[in-house]
């Protein structure tokens, strides 16, 4: 009992001591980049000096920023093992390449379609993107290669993460940049951090102030816990409505600490900038003979079969909103949940984008869904 009581004082200080970095899963699972000539930065925001992130000037948002166009570079995780390591090249990395436009696409997409092809432009953010998968199996391709199996004019344009990752952003973006290709169909895709902000909900994020004695004196409580940093399984209270928290809280946590004072209430959906912006979008598709939907995707927290999902009721509102205004509306939300553990969708323990298998549990809801959308095209 001694010798126990002894290693758990010697962890504690361990701990105590920086030797374990509890509060940063990226001292294990470290995300990283590199330039095409594998030259290491740790941010993306440092992909600036090398010429991968350039100045948005379209962006209703200023200052802005998107990636650069016809550039290579790389996405690299360091500690993963298994099949997540067997996922990515020798390096732990996966490559990412823009066209002319900054997107992750092919070039031949960048520009006017030729007659008689059909083109779904995906709007959104890095689920869209395909952030942390290979550009094959993130949904929008993999969605064109199930409809190509019955049509082959039709192509999906990828134009996540392209300078826009609001939903006002992707009116503005389809408005000013992305209508060059000429999509037939327009599909906004949200995700929850789009319209809330949803770090506030997170078991993660809690204060330590709100946890027992125990947990806010022992860091290695609080570790054999799983208070910290990412969680499958959410520490929350299932009867409590935490989107009602986040709709309630003050104006200062809705300041978005990439752009102080410019991103406030109006811009999340308690605000109402997300419903305008969803107008806007449909009104230009109607008004050019295109046709328009909205996916919503959820956040990969507490999905996994006997873990709860606190956003459930946020998915609910968007679809009502979308039914309302004549929106035809995929919530991906039913094809994730209670199917396997959360962390197992993760790209890595420390990046909770959906990996290549939650991709491709989406797609076939997805691909129905966009395939009523094409039936919709005016003819």
């Amino acid at each position: 009992m001694f010798g126990v009581l002894i290693a758990l004082v010697a962890l504690e200080l361990a701990l105590r001591g920086g030797m374990i970095d509890e509060d940063n899963l990226h001292a294990e699972y470290e995300l990283y980049f590199e330039t095409e000539d594998r030259i290491r930065f740790e941010n993306a925001e440092d992909g600036g000096q090398y010429g991968l992130i350039v100045p948005d000037p379209n962006n209703p948002r200023q200052p802005a920023f998107r990636f650069a166009p016809n550039a290579t570079f790389y996405l690299c995780y360091s500690g993963l093992d298994g099949e997540r390591a067997a996922y990515f090249d020798e390096r732990g990395c996966v490559e990412c390449a823009t066209n002319s436009l900054g997107m992750r696409e092919r070039e031949e997409l960048a520009g006017p379609k030729p007659d008689g092809q059909t083109r779904v432009l995906c709007i959104g953010d890095s689920f869209t993107f395909g952030w942390g998968v290979k550009v094959e199996d993130a949904w929008p391709r993999r969605v064109e290669r199930e409809l190509r199996r019955q049509d082959d004019s039709v192509r999906t344009v990828n134009a996540g993460a392209a300078g826009a990752i609001f939903v006002d952003e992707y009116y503005a973006a389809l408005d000013e940049r992305f209508h060059v290709v000429e999509p037939d169909v327009v599909v906004f895709t949200i995700c929850l951090n789009d319209i809330l902000p949803t770090s506030l909900a997170l078991a993660h994020h809690r204060s330590k102030n709100d946890l027992p004695w125990i947990f806010r004196v022992s860091k290695l409580a609080r570790r054999v816990n799983n208070v910290y940093p990412l969680q499958d399984v959410l520490t929350l209270d299932p009867e409590h409505d935490y989107i009602q928290d986040l709709f309630d809280s003050p104006d200062e946590v809705y300041q978005w600490p990439l752009w102080p004072a410019q991103k406030g209430r109006e811009g999340f959906w308690v605000g109402g900038g997300p419903q305008e912006a969803l107008i806007a979008a449909r009104d230009w598709c109607q008004e050019r003979g295109k046709v328009f939907g909205v996916a919503i995707w959820p956040y990969f927290q507490g999905l996994g079969p006997d873990e709860w999902y606190p956003f459930t009721r946020i998915h609910t509102l968007v679809g009502e909103f979308c039914l309302e205004n004549d929106i035809p509306f995929c919530d991906v939300l039913p094809e994730l949940v209670d199917k396997v553990s959360t962390h197992e969708l993760w790209v890595s323990p420390a990046d909770y984008h959906g990996n290549a298998r939650a991709q491709e549990m989406a797609t076939p809801k997805l691909t129905a869904w966009i395939d009523s959308l094409i039936r919709m095209i005016p003819r």
